[in-house]
Protein backbone atom coordinates (compact mmCIF):
# COMPACT_ATOMS: atom_id res chain seq x y z
CA UNK A 1 0.00 0.00 0.00
CA UNK A 2 0.97 3.88 -1.01
CA UNK A 3 0.17 7.21 0.46
CA UNK A 4 1.38 9.85 -1.98
CA UNK A 5 0.05 12.87 -0.46
CA UNK A 6 1.57 13.73 2.66
CA UNK A 7 2.75 17.22 3.79
CA UNK A 8 5.31 18.61 5.77
CA UNK A 9 5.99 21.39 8.88
CA UNK A 10 7.37 23.40 5.82
CA UNK A 11 3.50 24.29 4.38
CA UNK A 12 3.32 25.89 8.24
CA UNK A 13 -0.26 24.17 8.90
CA UNK A 14 0.96 20.81 8.79
CA UNK A 15 2.56 19.40 12.56
CA UNK A 16 5.07 16.61 13.08
CA UNK A 17 8.32 15.61 11.88
CA UNK A 18 9.34 14.29 8.50
CA UNK A 19 10.33 11.13 10.43
CA UNK A 20 7.55 10.59 12.45
CA UNK A 21 5.53 10.32 8.88
CA UNK A 22 7.63 7.67 7.57
CA UNK A 23 7.46 5.94 11.00
CA UNK A 24 3.57 5.73 11.10
CA UNK A 25 3.62 4.46 7.48
CA UNK A 26 5.79 1.43 8.58
CA UNK A 27 3.88 0.94 11.53
CA UNK A 28 0.77 0.01 8.71
CA UNK A 29 3.03 -2.01 7.06
CA UNK A 30 3.22 0.86 3.68
CA UNK A 31 5.97 -0.07 1.32
CA UNK A 32 5.53 3.08 -0.07
CA UNK A 33 5.64 6.68 0.80
CA UNK A 34 5.50 10.21 -1.13
CA UNK A 35 5.82 13.09 0.58
CA UNK A 36 4.01 16.13 -1.44
CA UNK A 37 3.73 19.56 0.25
CA UNK A 38 2.66 22.67 -1.31
CA UNK A 39 5.15 24.51 -3.74
CA UNK A 40 5.79 28.10 -3.00
CA UNK A 41 2.98 30.42 -4.01
CA UNK A 42 4.69 32.91 -4.60
CA UNK A 43 3.63 33.63 -8.12
CA UNK A 44 0.28 34.18 -7.20
CA UNK A 45 -0.89 37.55 -8.85
CA UNK A 46 -2.64 38.47 -6.03
CA UNK A 47 -0.88 37.53 -2.44
CA UNK A 48 -3.18 34.90 -0.50
CA UNK A 49 -4.44 35.97 1.77
CA UNK A 50 -2.60 33.58 4.77
CA UNK A 51 0.50 33.24 5.71
CA UNK A 52 0.25 29.50 6.47
CA UNK A 53 -0.30 27.93 2.72
CA UNK A 54 3.22 26.83 1.70
CA UNK A 55 6.79 26.84 2.00
CA UNK A 56 8.92 29.73 0.79
CA UNK A 57 10.90 29.82 -2.29
CA UNK A 58 14.05 29.84 -0.08
CA UNK A 59 12.39 26.55 1.93
CA UNK A 60 12.16 24.28 -1.47
CA UNK A 61 15.94 23.12 -1.60
CA UNK A 62 15.62 22.06 2.07
CA UNK A 63 12.74 20.15 1.62
CA UNK A 64 14.04 18.42 -1.72
CA UNK A 65 17.05 17.53 0.36
CA UNK A 66 15.10 16.51 3.35
CA UNK A 67 13.06 14.15 1.06
CA UNK A 68 16.04 12.34 -0.60
CA UNK A 69 17.98 12.26 2.86
CA UNK A 70 15.08 10.30 4.54
CA UNK A 71 14.87 8.22 0.99
CA UNK A 72 18.25 6.59 1.74
CA UNK A 73 17.99 6.45 5.36
CA UNK A 74 15.15 4.19 4.97
CA UNK A 75 15.95 2.83 1.70
CA UNK A 76 16.24 -1.21 3.22
CA UNK A 77 12.49 -0.17 4.71
CA UNK A 78 10.50 1.85 2.62
CA UNK A 79 10.41 3.63 -0.82
CA UNK A 80 9.56 6.97 -0.27
CA UNK A 81 9.21 9.33 -3.47
CA UNK A 82 9.61 13.51 -3.61
CA UNK A 83 6.39 15.33 -4.74
CA UNK A 84 5.24 18.30 -4.92
CA UNK A 85 1.51 20.12 -5.20
CA UNK A 86 1.80 22.63 -7.17
CA UNK A 87 -1.24 25.15 -7.64
CA UNK A 88 -2.70 25.82 -11.22
CA UNK A 89 -3.08 30.06 -11.90
CA UNK A 90 -4.69 30.78 -15.36
CA UNK A 91 -2.38 32.64 -17.29
CA UNK A 92 0.77 31.08 -15.97
CA UNK A 93 1.25 27.62 -17.67
CA UNK A 94 4.26 28.59 -19.31
CA UNK A 95 5.96 29.76 -15.95
CA UNK A 96 4.85 26.81 -14.27
CA UNK A 97 6.11 24.47 -16.60
CA UNK A 98 9.85 26.44 -16.29
CA UNK A 99 9.44 26.29 -12.30
CA UNK A 100 9.20 22.68 -12.62
CA UNK A 101 12.28 21.81 -14.81
CA UNK A 102 14.33 23.70 -12.19
CA UNK A 103 13.64 20.25 -10.05
CA UNK A 104 12.86 16.70 -10.70
CA UNK A 105 10.18 15.40 -8.73
CA UNK A 106 8.76 11.86 -8.84
CA UNK A 107 5.20 13.31 -9.38
CA UNK A 108 3.13 17.01 -9.63
CA UNK A 109 -0.25 17.07 -8.06
CA UNK A 110 -2.13 19.70 -9.62
CA UNK A 111 -4.70 21.96 -7.12
CA UNK A 112 -6.57 24.59 -7.31
CA UNK A 113 -7.17 25.95 -3.62
CA UNK A 114 -7.59 29.61 -4.48
CA UNK A 115 -10.52 31.93 -6.90
CA UNK A 116 -8.81 35.55 -6.39
CA UNK A 117 -7.88 36.29 -3.13
CA UNK A 118 -10.49 33.62 -1.70
CA UNK A 119 -8.76 30.33 0.02
CA UNK A 120 -11.91 28.10 -0.63
CA UNK A 121 -11.04 24.74 1.30
CA UNK A 122 -9.65 27.28 5.04
CA UNK A 123 -11.89 27.34 7.82
CA UNK A 124 -10.54 30.71 8.31
CA UNK A 125 -13.17 31.71 5.15
CA UNK A 126 -15.97 29.50 5.42
CA UNK A 127 -18.31 32.47 6.01
CA UNK A 128 -18.01 33.73 2.09
CA UNK A 129 -19.75 30.36 1.10
CA UNK A 130 -22.59 32.87 2.59
CA UNK A 131 -22.31 35.29 1.17
CA UNK A 132 -21.62 33.92 -2.80
CA UNK A 133 -23.43 32.66 -5.46
CA UNK A 134 -22.63 28.69 -5.23
CA UNK A 135 -23.68 28.30 -8.94
CA UNK A 136 -21.36 30.63 -9.97
CA UNK A 137 -18.37 29.32 -7.42
CA UNK A 138 -19.02 26.23 -8.76
CA UNK A 139 -19.17 26.73 -12.44
CA UNK A 140 -15.83 29.10 -12.14
CA UNK A 141 -13.92 26.81 -10.05
CA UNK A 142 -14.40 23.78 -12.36
CA UNK A 143 -13.96 25.96 -15.02
CA UNK A 144 -10.32 26.33 -13.51
CA UNK A 145 -9.94 22.49 -13.21
CA UNK A 146 -10.75 21.62 -16.58
CA UNK A 147 -7.58 24.37 -17.69
CA UNK A 148 -5.71 22.85 -14.89
CA UNK A 149 -6.54 19.10 -16.96
CA UNK A 150 -5.98 20.39 -20.11
CA UNK A 151 -2.71 22.25 -18.91
CA UNK A 152 -0.69 19.16 -19.35
CA UNK A 153 1.66 20.49 -16.41
CA UNK A 154 0.28 18.40 -13.84
CA UNK A 155 0.64 14.43 -13.49
CA UNK A 156 -2.46 13.84 -10.96
CA UNK A 157 -5.54 15.99 -10.17
CA UNK A 158 -5.55 16.71 -6.55
CA UNK A 159 -8.92 16.41 -4.48
CA UNK A 160 -11.12 17.32 -7.48
CA UNK A 161 -14.09 18.42 -5.59
CA UNK A 162 -12.59 19.65 -2.47
CA UNK A 163 -14.95 22.83 -3.16
CA UNK A 164 -17.61 20.72 -1.25
CA UNK A 165 -15.31 20.74 1.87
CA UNK A 166 -17.88 22.31 4.08
CA UNK A 167 -21.22 21.05 3.04
CA UNK A 168 -22.04 23.51 0.43
CA UNK A 169 -23.53 22.73 -3.14
CA UNK A 170 -24.79 24.59 -5.97
CA UNK A 171 -28.74 24.16 -6.67
CA UNK A 172 -28.71 21.72 -9.14
CA UNK A 173 -25.20 19.65 -7.80
CA UNK A 174 -21.97 19.05 -9.81
CA UNK A 175 -22.04 15.98 -11.01
CA UNK A 176 -22.16 17.27 -14.47
CA UNK A 177 -19.35 19.27 -13.94
CA UNK A 178 -17.39 16.09 -12.61
CA UNK A 179 -18.15 14.41 -15.56
CA UNK A 180 -16.53 16.91 -17.93
CA UNK A 181 -13.38 16.59 -15.89
CA UNK A 182 -13.39 12.89 -15.77
CA UNK A 183 -14.02 13.28 -19.39
CA UNK A 184 -10.70 15.35 -19.52
CA UNK A 185 -8.53 13.13 -17.17
CA UNK A 186 -9.03 10.19 -19.84
CA UNK A 187 -7.86 12.38 -22.84
CA UNK A 188 -5.15 14.00 -21.52
CA UNK A 189 -3.75 10.83 -19.80
CA UNK A 190 -3.87 12.51 -16.48
CA UNK A 191 -4.18 10.06 -12.75
CA UNK A 192 -7.01 11.12 -10.33
CA UNK A 193 -6.45 11.00 -6.76
CA UNK A 194 -8.84 9.36 -4.83
CA UNK A 195 -8.48 11.65 -1.32
CA UNK A 196 -9.22 10.41 1.72
CA UNK A 197 -9.24 13.39 3.77
CA UNK A 198 -12.83 14.65 3.27
CA UNK A 199 -14.22 11.51 5.36
CA UNK A 200 -13.00 13.65 7.94
CA UNK A 201 -14.44 17.02 6.93
CA UNK A 202 -17.81 18.21 7.21
CA UNK A 203 -18.89 16.91 4.16
CA UNK A 204 -17.72 12.82 4.95
CA UNK A 205 -17.03 12.21 1.80
CA UNK A 206 -14.27 11.38 -0.44
CA UNK A 207 -12.61 13.92 -3.15
CA UNK A 208 -14.50 12.47 -5.87
CA UNK A 209 -17.07 10.84 -3.39
CA UNK A 210 -17.99 6.89 -3.77
CA UNK A 211 -20.96 7.43 -5.86
CA UNK A 212 -17.89 7.97 -8.71
CA UNK A 213 -15.93 4.85 -8.59
CA UNK A 214 -17.87 3.02 -11.42
CA UNK A 215 -17.86 6.12 -13.32
CA UNK A 216 -14.10 5.90 -12.88
CA UNK A 217 -13.76 2.27 -14.21
CA UNK A 218 -16.23 2.93 -17.04
CA UNK A 219 -14.09 5.95 -18.52
CA UNK A 220 -10.64 3.90 -17.94
CA UNK A 221 -9.12 6.63 -15.57
CA UNK A 222 -6.19 5.48 -13.66
CA UNK A 223 -5.82 6.69 -9.82
CA UNK A 224 -4.20 6.35 -6.58
CA UNK A 225 -4.78 7.18 -2.86
CA UNK A 226 -3.95 10.06 -1.36
CA UNK A 227 -4.63 10.73 2.67
CA UNK A 228 -3.76 14.47 2.55
CA UNK A 229 -1.86 13.88 5.78
CA UNK A 230 -0.97 16.66 7.88
CA UNK A 231 -0.29 15.25 11.09
CA UNK A 232 1.53 11.95 10.96
CA UNK A 233 -1.27 9.64 12.48
CA UNK A 234 -3.47 10.73 9.30
CA UNK A 235 -0.82 8.71 6.76
CA UNK A 236 -3.15 6.12 5.34
CA UNK A 237 -6.24 7.11 6.95
CA UNK A 238 -9.12 5.64 5.75
CA UNK A 239 -7.37 3.66 2.92
CA UNK A 240 -8.41 0.06 3.81
CA UNK A 241 -12.35 1.16 3.66
CA UNK A 242 -11.81 3.81 0.55
CA UNK A 243 -10.02 0.41 -1.21
CA UNK A 244 -12.59 -2.11 -0.47
CA UNK A 245 -15.41 0.24 -1.88
CA UNK A 246 -12.73 0.89 -5.08
CA UNK A 247 -12.67 -2.94 -5.49
CA UNK A 248 -16.58 -3.04 -5.55
CA UNK A 249 -16.66 -0.91 -8.12
CA UNK A 250 -14.40 -2.71 -10.32
CA UNK A 251 -10.85 -0.81 -9.58
CA UNK A 252 -8.27 -3.77 -9.78
CA UNK A 253 -4.59 -1.36 -10.02
CA UNK A 254 -3.47 1.52 -8.75
CA UNK A 255 -0.53 4.06 -10.07
CA UNK A 256 2.92 4.85 -8.47
CA UNK A 257 5.13 7.01 -9.74
CA UNK A 258 8.95 7.70 -10.25
CA UNK A 259 10.50 10.19 -12.19
CA UNK A 260 7.13 11.55 -13.67
CA UNK A 261 6.89 7.68 -15.23
CA UNK A 262 3.53 6.19 -13.94
CA UNK A 263 3.40 2.12 -13.58
CA UNK A 264 0.50 0.29 -12.14
CA UNK A 265 0.35 -2.09 -9.09
CA UNK A 266 -2.74 -4.53 -8.29
CA UNK A 267 -4.86 -3.71 -5.79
Amino acid sequence: MHDYHIHTKYCRHATGEMRDYVDYALKLGFDEIGFNDHYPMYFFPIPPPADDLSMSLKELPQYISDVKNLREFYHEKIRIKLGIELDYVSGKEEFLRKELVKNRFDYVYGSIHLIDDWIVDHPRFIKKFEETSLDQLYTRYFDLMKALIKSKIFDIVSHIDVLKRFGYTPSKGYSSHLIECFDLIAENDVVLEINTSGLDNIVEETYPGRDTYKKLVEKDIPVLLGSDAHAPDQVGRHFRKTLELLKRAGVSQLVVFENRRKTYVEI
